[in-house]
């Protein structure tokens, strides 16, 4: 064979084995693969799996017989494509949660034209062993009323004491009583536990006093009630409350769990989520979302 000849047949068979690679598995592919295979590539990422011919890698037959032999294939892609989309998410936007307040009505939370993943937090009011709040904020009260409609969820918690703060009164003949309530988690209904204070005409001046309840007066839901009586009365006063031995996590008091639905939710048939809890959802395009209560709270609604 002469020189000329033996260089022209080497010419043609770069050529032809350029061509080859080219038809098996394109240029830009090849370039992925490597990187897969190097772990430069994150796995959500990785073109190798998708790619036929001499890489070895699964066919799109298998792929489909695969998600037909086991039914959770696609709830797996889902929640794998969700937590991917989560990490994108923080990286790129603020997590800054969309407030929406929940009450007995229900309310639509979500509306939904298209795929999208949410994070539904349901704050927690109380955190660790000791907590320290107001139940009520000082203010001039002339009828009597309750917290009934914002109670403090105290199921973690076996150890109460509460601050009285009597800055004003203005009244002839006064009386001021405040009870400490429970709730029933079977009826709804709340019941005095004790009288906290009973300040009468002698007693009922400024002041700061004190009260404390522990053991069996600590059921999950915690509210305060109060009579106030006399002659066009005005009682200037605030109720601040520290609880202590509490176990770890959060108090998730009955009354403070969101139920979450179709426009029909209740408290009975909703799926709950109780305070100090979050939970991740795909909501599928049209699809709505609505919550109910069994008492005025707000949610945090991420978009992801």
């Amino acid at each position: 064979m002469s020189l000329k000849n033996a260089v022209q047949r080497l010419s043609a068979f770069k050529v032809q084995k350029k061509t080859r690679l080219g038809q098996v598995l394109p240029f830009s592919q090849t370039q992925k693969s490597k990187l897969a295979v190097l772990g430069t590539l994150p796995p959500d990422l990785d073109f190798s799996k998708e790619v036929t011919g001499k890489v070895g890698a699964r066919s799109s037959q298998q792929v489909s017989a695969q998600q037909q032999a086991s039914p959770d294939f696609n709830l797996v892609s889902m929640e794998h494509s969700l937590k991917s989309l989560a990490a994108m998410n923080t990286i790129t936007r603020g997590m800054i949660g969309r407030p929406v307040t929940i009450g007995a009505t229900a309310v639509r939370i979500i509306q939904s034209q298209f795929p999208k993943g949410y994070i539904i937090l349901n704050p927690a009011t109380l955190l660790g062993f000791t907590s320290t709040g107001t139940l009520l904020a000082s203010a001039a009260r002339t009828t009597s009323g309750n917290t009934q409609a914002s109670s403090l969820g105290v199921a973690n918690f076996r150890d109460m004491h509460m601050f009285l703060n009597i800055s004003a009164v203005s009244v002839t003949a006064p009386t001021l009583k405040i009870y400490s309530q429970a709730k029933d988690p079977v009826s709804g209904n709340w019941a005095d536990v004790s009288l906290l204070w009973d300040l009468s005409e002698s007693t009922a001046i400024a002041q700061t006093a004190y009260a404390q309840i522990a053991g069996l007066g600590l059921a999950s839901d915690f509210a305060l009630r109060w009579e106030i009586t006399g002659t066009t009365p005005s009682f200037t006063f605030s109720i601040g409350y520290v609880v202590k031995d509490g176990l770890p996590g959060t108090a998730a008091g009955v009354n403070k769990t969101v139920y979450l639905g179709d426009r029909g939710v209740t408290t009975t048939s909703g799926f709950p989520l109780l305070e100090g809890q979050s939970r991740s959802f795909v909501v599928n395009e049209n699809t709505e979302l609505w919550a109910v209560a069994d008492s005025s709270l707000e949610l945090r609604i991420f978009e992801l």
